[in-house]
């Protein structure tokens, strides 16, 4: 192949790349290879290639090719960070983009890459350094300015958030993510007013966005405008790449049809939903593996009595929320952080981090929980607060911490035989209205949540779940305190007092208006984030009803956790 040929094909492969013809763009450069191996060119934008294609180790190839042959090039070192931490493998892709800004200080993007590095490590405020350094280096860049306003959503620093948003759309009138991004900002926190503004204005500018029809949908929901929401949703859809988002429209249907008193309607949507869910996480969830993992506790403490008992120590120990999902969890969460002395950490992985440290050290069988020793229970302790640290800014750390996972319920034998004096708020909720609650929901996808995809393995999930609680009941002493939802909707100061009173914390006025402030004081990261932000209200409570046909063949097996919690059917 002559010279003039590579220079073609190569060419031609830029242009396919720009078209989005990937395939035959990579097929053009590795005929360039199989001819001329060393072709600098080729071997550079084949990893690019490969890291888009999600082929990593076939992009580091490449990559490592065309480093050999021009080494210490700034785009090769940044791209092979890409490469490394698209793989998970952060430490080394650290250290290509640190290598990439000491070749060229003024490279941005390597910087922009630190940042996006710390974030997904957790390291925070090193995220925001490195943000901002590629600002300072790039003022012009807005994509820069839009991480760096995710960040500060994530870590619930609104105000930042909208400015950063703004910023970017500053530097890019069309930047439409940075407008959703912002839109969504908006719905999410109840700022009514802005988003109304700012709707108009994008509605206008991004002509037929199928995402800024799904926001606008969204608002008409909210709004209790459920026609309308209907009537703007039917007619959009979205395709494979965009599933979560299709997941999300159907599920606003099936929410609108639900409150117009369509109950077939809605169950038909909620049921789409849940199927297209299921299909974007099919290859990375399995409800197998939580299903696993509770039984292995059954087995073990079904045949085990803890000769514990609860001490009143002055040492601090952790305060839990825990429950079934959808079980009012979030609701108390919102009441119980209203009172000034409190804070809640709301679904961070905690407990399953400091789980999995205690299991990495001392096995999976739990033995070991018959020769723990001061000193293990001590260092172990330390390790949960460490965890707890990363969670904990400086401004709530003398408040009382309560760790909210309602999920948490299946390691409370584990978290109370190294805390014997931990608190524990179990949250209870009518049995099918926690099934149906569960199954009409958009969750943060887990193996956990793979198990809602429909109602009759919800149902399944929940009577291990509970079984699972009841054993440790039986066979584990614990100090807890259960607070029914349907008792917190029908009898507010009561039942509050009561939790207060556990909790050793005086009651608050505040709480009573919980409400108010909620949503604009941070972005709640749960399904429930847009019902919180309200008065309570009576109208989930037996919601069941309106599907009883469904529950035909669960009540079976859910009634005896109806009876035992003393419901009704």
């Amino acid at each position: 192949m002559t010279d003039k040929d590579l220079i073609k094909n190569f060419r031609i492969a830029l242009e396919n790349q720009k078209k989005g013809n990937i395939n035959k763009s990579i097929d053009l450069l590795k005929k360039n290879l199989d001819k001329t191996p060393n072709h600098f060119e080729s071997n550079f934008l084949l990893g690019v290639l490969y890291i888009h294609k999600n082929n990593f180790n076939f992009a580091i190839k490449f990559l490592s090719k065309a480093d050999s042959i021009k080494p210490n090039l700034p785009d090769i070192q940044n791209n092979l960070g890409r490469a490394y931490m698209r793989m998970g493998e952060f430490k080394i892709a650290n250290k290509y983009f640190i290598k990439t800004v000491e070749i060229n200080p003024k490279y941005y993007a390597a910087f922009n890459n630190l940042g996006l590095l710390n974030e997904r490590l957790e390291n925070f405020e090193n995220a925001i350094l490195y943000f901002k350094k590629a600002i300072n280096v790039n003022p012009q860049e807005p994509v820069s300015y839009y991480n760096l306003a995710n960040l500060f959503r994530k870590i619930n620093d609104l105000d930042n958030a909208e400015k950063y948003y703004l910023l970017s759309i500053e530097k890019n009138s069309n930047f439409v993510d940075a407008f959703i991004n912002l839109l969504d900002l908006y719905e999410r926190t109840n700022r009514k007013d802005k988003l109304d503004e700012k709707l108009k204005l994008v509605e206008k500018k991004f002509i037929n966005n199928s995402t800024i029809n799904l926001i606008k949908g969204k608002n008409y929901y909210n709004n209790k405008k459920y026609q309308l929401s209907i009537e703007t949703l039917k007619d959009i859809s979205f395709d494979d790449k965009d599933l979560k988002k299709e997941m999300t429209r159907l599920l606003i249907i099936a929410k609108s049809y639900d409150k117009i008193n369509n109950f077939e309607k809605a169950f038909i949507f909620f049921k789409k939903s849940n199927y297209v869910s299921k299909n974007n996480y099919k290859t990375y969830f399995n409800k197998e593996n939580s299903l696993k993992i509770i039984n292995d506790r059954i087995t073990f403490f079904k045949n085990y009595n803890t000769k514990k008992t609860y001490i009143n120590k002055e040492k601090t120990e952790p305060i839990f929320l825990v429950g079934f999902p959808r079980s009012g969890t979030t609701l108390l969460d919102t009441v119980l952080r209203s009172n000034n002395l409190i804070h809640v950490i709301e679904e961070k992985p905690i407990v399953q981090n400091w789980i999995k440290i205690i299991e990495n050290d001392l096995g999976k069988n739990f033995e070991f929980f018959k020769n723990l020793n001061s000193v293990k229970i001590e260092k172990y302790k330390s390790i949960y607060f460490e965890q707890m640290k990363k969670y904990v800014t400086d401004d709530v750390k003398n408040k009382i911490l309560i760790d909210k996972m309602p999920l948490n319920i299946i390691h409370l034998a584990e978290i109370n035989n190294f805390f014997p004096n931990a608190k524990f708020i179990v949250a209870l909720r009518h049995p099918c209205d926690c099934v149906l609650s569960c199954f009409m929901q958009s969750f943060e996808m887990n193996d956990a949540m793979s198990n809602f995809y429909n109602l009759k393995d919800t149902a399944v999930f929940y009577d291990k779940v509970m079984s699972l609680f009841q054993i440790y009941k039986t066979n584990i002493k614990f100090h807890s305190h259960v607070i029914k939802y349907e008792e917190v909707v029908y009898n507010f100061d009561k039942t509050i007092k009561n939790l207060c009173s556990f909790l050793n914390v005086k009651w608050s006025n505040k709480m009573k208006d919980f409400y108010k402030n909620s949503a604009k004081e941070r972005l709640i990261n749960t399904p429930s984030y847009d019902q919180v932000n309200q008065p309570i209200y009576n109208n989930s409570v037996y919601k069941w009803k309106n599907y009883q046909q469904e529950f035909t063949n669960l009540l079976p097996l859910i009634s005896k956790w109806i009876r035992k919690y003393n419901y009704d059917l």
